[in-house]
Formats: C-alpha cells, structure tokens, sequence
C-alpha cells in the first residue's frame, strides 16, 4: 500500500503543512505560527490542520507513513529532540515531538534544522538533483546554511555542522554580532542589521532610502540607480562573495545552492558569486556551479517529508 508523508515546516512567522506522496504535494496550507506564545499552545492547531488536509484527501490514518517537522534551530535528528531555546516557541525542547506523533497518528516523527530541510527538498526534487556534495544559502535576515556531502547531511559532533554559515568571521575587526563575536559574515551583509549599519552613512540623508520607514533588500533592488543603493549592493555582493569563497574552500562542493527572498532579484547574485568563485576559488574554473533555488516556497515542507519516508 502507497503510504503518504505529512510535512511540516516550522517558521517564526507562518507553519506550512502538507500532505506529500512521491515527491507531490498533494494538498498543503499555511497557519499564523504565533511564536511568541508556547509551542504546547501550537501542537492541537497543527493537528487539526493534519486531520482536516487528510480527510480533505480522504487518506485514511493507516495509509500515513510519517510525520517530518523542521524547526529554526540546532536540532538532534538521532533523537528526535530540539537542543537549543530558541527565541520563538519558548518550550520547544522541553516537547517530545516523536511521542506525539505516535501517540495521535502511530507513525514516527522526523525531525530536522530547517536549512538542512530545505537542502533536502533541492536535492531530490530541485537544482541539486544528480549531484551529491552540495552548499545551500540562503539570504534573507540572516544567513542560513546546510551542507551535503557524498550524498549525506553533514551534521557534526554538536549538530550544528554546516549551519552556522552566518557565522564566519570575515571581518575580525567589524561590528559586535548577536552571536557575541566581531564581523560575522551577519554583520556584514543580512537583513538584521541593515538600517542600522546604513543609516549612518553620508549618502543617506539625500538617499531615496531615507524615503523608507527601515532600509531593506528589497528597498535596495528597488532603488538599484540611487547612490546609497548601489553602495549597500556592492558591499553586500562581495560579503556574500567572501562567504561563499570560504564555504567553497571548506567544502569542496560540485554546487553552491542560493535561495532566500533576495532571491527575486537572484541573477545578478548568482553572476556575481559565479564569477568571484571561478575567478578566485582554488577549484578548477566552471567546476563548481552556483545556482539559484527553485522550492523556495515549501522547501521544507518537501524536505521533511523526504525524511520522514527514509
């Protein structure tokens, strides 16, 4: 008998379920996450949600084979526990999520870091199909990372192997990041620290920018021809760059997977990583490609339930 995947990926703003058979999502929706409140308080709207797509299919419960959830901090896969407090969903590693899978639905719970999902979800079913030693980015307020090497996630002694690619110093001497270190690769160029690092900058005060409630990347693509603009651009390209160059090194990979929100404005950053990494990396030129994500939407949602069939 067909068994049916149900995915589950964990956001600080919206939780997308699905329903997934061979790599399809059957049916799928979205829910407000309310982060702030309690992860005991989420878990009945998730289930509702799951009962409600599975019966909108008509999928009898003994015809589910898993459940995967992703969720936006370190996680312990072997175990299937949630390692760090996370600033959204307080509790979370205080829940065995495993047990209440059993418990609802009788079916196991796969559980995994949301950048390693989303990689998942691109090497099965997206731009990392036929390869098997891939690096996904992603840029948006941060940046986020996975690794796969020869065809299995790199997870590390600590579980956070490959995820901490937000975390590279490349400016010893730059500004205080969140973490408690100095010129992470964050601080140099995400979302997070944007205005504040911009708005001090002589070009602002007659910048189109300054037009804006905050400075953001999308403001930037927008007002590519306003002089401000085009320095945050040009210092944002080459951190990025720099980044992807030390990944690159680190790694070894056969592609470089680049995904986000940014990425609507995605092929003058793919060109530009592109070039910086065929121009500079020690890798012969052209072997290493870098490519723009194609699940963006529900990467997770798709990868989790990858897992959770495995």
């Amino acid at each position: 008998m067909d068994k049916y995947y149900v995915g589950i990926d964990l956001g600080g703003t919206n939780i997308k379920i699905g329903v997934v058979k061979d790599g399809a999502i059957l049916i799928s929706d979205s829910i407000s996450a309310e982060s702030d409140h309690s992860m005991r308080e989420r878990l009945p709207v998730i289930r509702e949600t799951i009962d409600r797509l599975l019966q909108k299919k008509q999928i009898d419960t003994d015809r589910l084979g898993g459940i995967g959830l992703s969720f936006p901090s370190v996680v312990d896969d072997k175990n299937r526990r949630i390692l760090s407090r996370y600033v959204k969903f307080s509790d979370a590693d205080e829940i065995d999520l495993n047990q209440w899978a059993i418990d609802i639905w009788g079916v196991p719970l796969a559980l995994e870091n949301d950048a390693r999902a989303a990689l998942v979800a691109e090497w099965q079913y997206g731009a990392g199909q036929g390869f098997d030693n891939i690096v996904q980015i992603t840029l948006g307020t941060g940046f986020g990372s996975a690794v796969l090497l020869e065809g299995k996630l790199f997870r590390g002694a600590h579980h956070v192997g490959g995820n901490l690619g937000g975390h590279v110093m490349i400016n010893f001497q730059g500004d205080p990041c969140n973490c408690g270190a100095y010129g992470c690769m964050e601080t140099e160029a995400s979302g997070w620290v944007l205005h504040n690092k911009w708005k001090q900058d002589p070009l602002y005060r007659d910048s189109l920018l300054a037009r804006e409630d905050n400075i953001t990347y999308r403001t930037v693509f927008q007002y590519q021809e306003d002089a401000l603009s085009k320095k945050i651009l040009a210092h944002s390209l080459q951190a990025w760059s720099a980044n992807v160059y030390n990944l690159v090194h680190h790694f070894d990979p056969e592609v470089v997977i680049v995904g986000g929100g940014i990425m609507k404005s995605g092929d003058l950053i793919i060109h530009h990583l592109q070039d910086f990494v065929d121009q500079y990396c020690w890798q012969p030129r052209g072997s290493v490609k870098i490519l723009a994500a194609t699940h963006s939407e529900f990467a997770g949602m798709l990868g989790m339930a990858y897992l959770a069939s495995r």
